[in-house]
Parts: C-alpha cells; structure tokens; sequence
C-alpha cells in the first residue's frame, strides 16, 4: 500500500530547461510507515520538465517503481478510471463531489467510527471490479449546513445541492470495508502534510538556483524531510507533538551538542 501524490516548485530562471511553463514537477511517495520516498526520475535526476501530463508521469513512475502489484492511494481524480485499469493497478482514489460518478441517492445503512465522528456508508459497483464508496460524516454535514446559512444570511449564498453536504466519495477496485476504504483516503492527508513541511517549515517551495545540473541536486530537500520526520515520528509515538515541535527539538539537541562540544574542549 503506499500513498502518492504530485507537487511542483516554481522558478524563474531563463537557464532552467526543466522549468517549462515556469515549474519543475515533484513527486512523494509514502508508506503505511509514515517516512516518505522520493521519486527519481532517472539515475541522476528528481525532477521533471512541468509540460509533461499526469497520466504519462504517472504511467513512468508505475513502471520505474514495479507498482502493480500495490494499491496506490491518489489524489482527487487524480487519473481517470480507463487509465488505472489501463495500468493494471489497484487503486483508491476520492471523487470531486461534482463527478457524474456519483451517486448521492444510493442506500447508505451501514455506519463505523473514526476519531470520534459518526460515519454513514454505502457501496456500489460502478463498472467491472470498480466500486464506488459513498461516506456520510454527520458532523461535517452539520458544518457545512450550518456554513451555508451563514453565507445565505450575509448576503454570499451559493447555490449548491444539499444532498452533497457531509459526504465524501471514494472510486476503488477494492472491494472491503468501508471503514477500510475510509482509513486508506484519510491516511493519504499525510503525504499532503509532507509537501507543507517541504516547501514552509523547510523553505524549499523555490529551487534559487541557477541551471538544471544544480537542479538535480534539489534531491537534498528530501534528504532533509525525511530527517524531519525521522524526528516527528517519535514525537508523535510518546504523543508529544502537542507539546514540542521539531524545531524546537532540533534546537534543543543542538543546545546538547554544544555543550558536550564544550565540556569535551574544557576536558581536553
């Protein structure tokens, strides 16, 4: 199982060839273990040209990895149902709430528990061994019921089907659980969470620099997030995110450093 996603850097250098149209495109690939990989797109290059389409990008990186024996959890509609089956992969991939796909009149009478909110279910099979997964998160309904009043009473309302509200939609060629289906589409949230700390808490949303060799070495930037997480995750096991960041762990263990640096030169 692993959870894939795309991203791109800008830059305006003139020297950059990968930069077409402006951008360079990156890829994260994470596991069930939380620590992210990086795609390389061949032996001396994490990048490429922003020109070329998803389906081909996508289609490469299936068939450098050797991913069709996986279950590759996308982003929304990241590629269309003929190009997965195409590919011969197992997927899960959550639908835009406007995708014809949909079906928001099927039954759901099934229900499970995720972190504390009650979650309604249906399933249906859409095509030949694709399945459509239909969630209702009541809290979320309420929410955005609730939003809508809001907007309606200022003056901002929008037109939009009430049926939509709190639901969530799944394409898959798994046939499980819904509470599977579910855990899989929010786990892939943490590969998206990576691609914030990259390019924010790491500073690395633009390449500054000069021509593509130098690009090529933009690698060093996954080098660096996956120390970050090498850090996180225990933070995360003794449940002390909420108390210490990894900055301020970084800056804690470079205070130790120093002083051992110093009580080591007094010692000498």
């Amino acid at each position: 199982m692993i959870f894939l996603d795309l991203s791109s850097i800008f830059s305006e250098s003139v020297n950059l060839r990968l930069a077409e149209k402006g951008i360079t495109r990156i890829t994260l690939i994470s596991s069930r273990s939380t620590l992210p990989a990086f795609h390389r797109w061949s032996s001396d290059a994490a990048v490429m040209p922003g020109s070329v389409g998803d389906v081909k990008y996508f289609s490469s990186v299936v068939e450098e990895f050797n991913l069709e024996s996986y279950t590759i959890v996308t982003d929304r509609e990241f590629l269309s149902m003929d190009n997965m089956k195409e590919m011969s992969i197992s997927f899960v991939q959550p639908l835009r709430r406007n995708s014809k796909l949909i079906d928001y009149s099927m039954s759901m009478n099934r229900k499970f528990i995720y972190h504390f909110r009650s979650i309604r279910w249906g399933k249906k099979e859409v095509d030949d061994g694709t399945y459509l997964y239909l969630f209702e998160d009541m809290k979320l309904r309420g929410e955005e019921h609730s939003n809508l009043i809001e907007m309606a009473v200022t003056g901002m309302g929008v037109d939009i089907d009430k049926n939509m509200l709190g639901k969530i939609s799944v394409l898959s060629s798994m046939s499980e659980d819904g509470g599977k289906i579910y855990r899989l589409y929010k786990q892939r949230e943490e590969i998206e969470q990576a691609f914030d700390v990259m390019k924010d808490e790491l500073e690395n949303d633009k390449s500054y620099l000069s021509d593509d060799y130098a690009l090529r070495g933009y690698f060093i930037s996954f080098v660096s997030l996956c120390l970050y997480y090498a850090a996180l995750n225990p933070l995360r096991k003794n449940g002390l995110v909420g108390d210490i960041s990894v900055n301020e762990l970084l800056f804690e263990l470079s205070r130790v450093s120093c002083k051992v640096f110093k009580w080591q030169r007094q010692n000498q």
